[in-house]
């Protein structure tokens, strides 16, 4: 009988992977902190005060969700097409995103000083395929900024934000090499595997590495050549985990030596783990 000790972490991780997409995507209220605005904010005057989004990638633990998810504030309600709900909160200056879910609706921005954000006087979300959608503008100087939604048509419809800091997402991509090779027992084998170009958001940060060649392998010495980073999975280690610390970007040359406990012909697969802030567009599909 298979044991539950027994499967790989990254199988774990896969199902908190879900977990999180799930949150993420399909259904912001399953969060932890949610603020339901019972109506009735329809002037900038008796806005209701909301906390900004403060999540960063530095404190996500993909292991903890819940540590994760406090630093995530999601705002829900209902509107029409006939009035603005309005909301108050403070944000720094600098970029900040507006990430929509929920039914369609247009969102006004308005500065301390009551100007409209370039970009957004009444801009749409539309939620064709029931995914989030991030919006980027620039607050040009910190203090209290105020969010109109608004919807479409006259039905009313529920929706879902959350503002200040963008929300994070966990993926995975898969290297594999251009052809197989041949590592003999106690022999060493140097690979090169280029994700420069990889279609994955630039500022994308590995957070653990999965050996994906199975048994017959003594160890894997991986280089990020980005940074010049390094990491090692050891005989009987599926992967490595909190590389956070290590700053190294999916978008690289990643450098893998193998050395080999028998000998083993296969085709070499490297598994980077990666998070990343979700800033414009839509959240990125699974790319193993």
């Amino acid at each position: 009988m298979t044991k539950l000790m027994d499967y790989p972490k990254r199988f774990f991780y896969s199902l908190i992977l879900g977990a999180v997409l799930l949150l993420s995507t399909s259904s912001f209220a399953l969060a932890s902190n949610e603020i339901n605005n019972p109506g009735g904010h329809t002037t900038i005057e008796n806005a209701l005060e909301i906390p900004a989004n403060k999540e960063t990638y530095a404190e996500v633990d993909p292991t903890n969700l819940s540590q994760w998810l406090k630093h995530r504030f999601y705002i829900n309600g209902f509107t029409n097409g006939s009035n603005y709900e309005w909301y108050k909160v403070y944000l720094d200056y600098g970029d900040n995103y507006l990430t929509c879910n929920g039914g369609s609706f247009k969102a006004t921005i308005k500065d301390p000083d009551n100007n409209v954000i370039k970009g957004f006087s009444d801009t749409v979300y539309m939620n064709n395929d029931r995914t989030s959608e991030a919006k980027k503008f620039y607050a040009p100087k910190s203090g209290y900024y105020y969010v109109g939604i608004k919807g479409l048509a006259g039905a009313s419809v529920k929706y879902t934000f959350l503002i200040g800091n963008p929300m994070h997402y966990l993926n995975t991509l898969t290297l594999r090499y251009s052809s197989k090779i041949e590592l003999k027992d106690r022999r060493k084998y140097t690979v090169r595997f280029d994700a420069q170009n990889a279609s994955v958001p630039d500022d994308a940060v590995v957070y653990s590495i999965s050996n994906g060649n199975g048994v017959g392998i003594a160890s894997l010495h991986i280089v990020n050549n980005g940074n010049n980073q390094s990491t090692d999975i050891y005989y009987r280690e599926s992967d490595i985990e909190h590389l956070l610390v290590n700053n190294m970007k999916v978008k690289s040359i990643w450098t893998v030596t193998y050395t080999g406990v028998r000998t083993k012909t296969f085709t070499p697969i490297l598994e980077l783990n990666y998070i990343y802030a979700l800033k414009s567009g839509s959240p990125l599909k699974r790319t193993d």
